[in-house]
């Protein structure tokens, strides 16, 4: 589903006032600005003279996919991100997963569960200045993979395209969605997972029946669950 606006004066005196008043944070910033600019450009007709097609057609070029990694990069490292934990609910709410592990102790060589809990967000690394801030808003988490955020050069070579924050302090998470709920469907996964958190924290897993409970919580969250 898709939920569209393409009337010129709903955009020029509803939608831009609203981004003008809630500034965006991510380098998708740079993509409003254009957008702006060409919305204003449509308004005042331009659009029915030649320059301004040609206007048009620039601005359409250098946006969105065709804005170059070290233009979004360089806005996101070069501006102070504040976050609003408004912005920062909803932003989750669209990028973030949260996780549970449940496995074996491996590295003791040892028959015993263990399970970990993590809230993930994955972005594209050119907005990974967006994930420090992140780290730093909840004081807690790490990203993969590791490397020198700080510099262009090795961000624009790093191993993947996307860099993941994972933050496995959950009692900071929880009682930050206990104040902030989320709106979409993610809320049930938050619910599943602070369940399986409860149920970790009174040991459930130490008998087959917990460990069964908790593992069947688990496989029908996330991707899993149901849509009705």
């Amino acid at each position: 589903m898709k939920f569209v606006i393409t009337n010129i004066d709903d955009l020029v005196y509803k939608l831009i006032p609203h981004f003008d008043k809630y500034t965006l944070i991510t380098s998708k910033y740079l993509n409003y600005i254009d957008f702006k600019f060409a919305v204003m450009l449509l308004k005042d007709k331009e659009h029915f003279k030649y320059e301004g097609i040609q206007k048009l057609k620039l601005i359409k070029s250098t946006m969105n996919k065709a804005r170059s990694f070290e233009d979004k990069y360089n806005f996101c490292i070069s501006n102070k991100v504040n976050l609003d934990p408004c912005w920062l609910q909803g932003f989750i709410d669209g990028e973030g997963s949260f996780q549970c592990e449940i496995g074996l102790d491996k590295r003791r060589n040892s028959s015993k569960s263990v399970i970990n809990f993590s809230l993930q967000i994955k972005q594209n690394s050119h907005d990974v200045a967006v994930l420090n801030a992140i780290k730093e808003y909840f004081n807690s988490g790490y990203l993969k993979p590791k490397y020198n955020t700080e510099n262009l050069e090795v961000t624009m070579t790093s191993s993947r395209k996307t860099t993941v924050i994972w933050i496995r302090n959950y009692k900071v998470i929880c009682q930050f969605f206990d104040q902030y709920p989320l709106y979409t469907l993610k809320w049930l996964d938050y619910l599943d997972w602070k369940r399986l958190i409860n149920l970790k924290e009174s040991r459930a897993y130490f008998n087959r029946q917990g460990l069964i409970l908790m593992k069947y919580i688990k496989a029908n969250m996330n991707a899993n669950r149901k849509k009705y």
